[in-house]
Parts: structure tokens; sequence; C-alpha cells
């Protein structure tokens, strides 16, 4: 959207004018674009490892994120009958800049207003060892096994009875220079509560 803002409010003024997300014009799209055929060559002559096809599908997709040609939605306005066309996303899960930044914008959102309580928390970044981290990535039931005990932590309050403190686990594949590390966020109340306590922040 290009245009202002009106003092006061976080309504676009009457100026905005809608302008369509160009990918195709960006470094990284161009990178990907000019040399995912010769990483799959390599890979076939038996110079790297193999892709998953999972990893396949994501490069696919995200050449096709945004671009009018491959898919898109016609809206047109029910007050001034303007129309647009409205390019399809990947909705991609590993590097494509616009689906990772909205879907992590959606989820700490949720996360805020809607799941964690009006108490103290605590961050961890669980890590493995480097040779653990593949299988993790491809391992389901290892992922489970590995998941499961952080989900609820048992704590010992003053009479010694197991309180239970809740737990938030994300896992993570990635890392910030997209190197397919597999490791948990986590976030952990300080201390038992009550459901009294536990209610929304917003």
């Amino acid at each position: 959207m290009a245009g202002t803002l009106d003092p006061g409010t976080s309504t676009p003024s009457r100026g905005v004018v809608y302008e369509r997300r160009r990918p195709e014009t960006g470094t990284l799209y161009q990178v990907v674009r000019d040399n995912l055929q010769t990483l799959y060559a390599v890979v076939e002559d038996g110079f790297a490892a193999p892709l998953p096809a999972f990893v396949r599908d994501e490069f696919e997709r995200y050449l096709e994120c945004g671009i009018l040609c491959r898919g898109f939605a016609w809206l047109q306005c029910d007050t001034c009958h303007e129309q647009r066309l409205v390019a399809l996303s990947c909705k991609g899960r590993a590097f494509c800049p616009c689906c990772l930044g909205r879907r992590m914008a959606q989820s700490a959102a949720n996360l805020v207003d809607h799941v964690l309580p009006m108490v103290p928390l605590r961050q961890f970044v669980i890590t493995f060892p480097f040779e653990l981290r593949a299988r993790l990535a491809y391992d389901g039931k290892l992922l489970g096994a590995a998941t499961r005990p952080l989900l609820v932590r048992p704590m010992r309050g003053k009479d010694r009875q197991v309180m239970q403190c809740p737990y938030l686990v994300k896992v993570n594949c990635w890392t910030c220079i997209n190197n397919g590390s597999t490791h948990f966020s986590s976030a952990q109340t300080r201390s038992s509560f009550t459901a009294a306590v536990c209610r929304p922040r917003r």
C-alpha cells in the first residue's frame, strides 16, 4: 500500500493506492530462479546431498509466489466497484520473506492475544547435537518423543506437592541463515497459577 495514515489512527487515508507486490524484482527471487536448475543438476550428478521432495516443493512454490501468471484472485469493491487482481501466495514455511513474515506476525499476535496468560514467562531455546538435528527433521516419531517431555514440566511447591508448570513449545527447522537446524523455542511460566489469573492479555 502506498499513501499516508491519518493522525491518531491506523486507518489509511483516502489517498492510499494499492501497489502489487513484485517478488520477481527482488534479489532473493532472482538468485533462486537463476540457480535452481543448476542446483538440481549438481544433486543429480552426485556432487551434493539429495534434496528431499519437500525442499524442492518449497523452492518451486516460492518461484510462483506473487506471480500473476501462476494464479490470482479477482477482487471487486462492493462500494466503488473497483477491481483488482491479487496474486496467490505460496504460504511457504522456509524462506519466502512475504509468507514467512506474515505467518510469524499472525502466530505472535495469536499467542499474545489469546494464548499466553498474564503471568511472568521465561523463554528457552533448546538445541540438540548436530548428529541428531537432521534426523529430527525427518523422523516424526523421534521429534514427538523429544517434544513430549517439554510440554508439561512438573514443579514441586512449598508443600512438596507436584504442580504443573505449563510450557509452550514451537519446533523450528531453520535458523536465521537457513541452514536446516532443528531446535525448540519454548516459553514457560515461572510458577504454577490458578485459572483466575490465567486470562487473556486483551
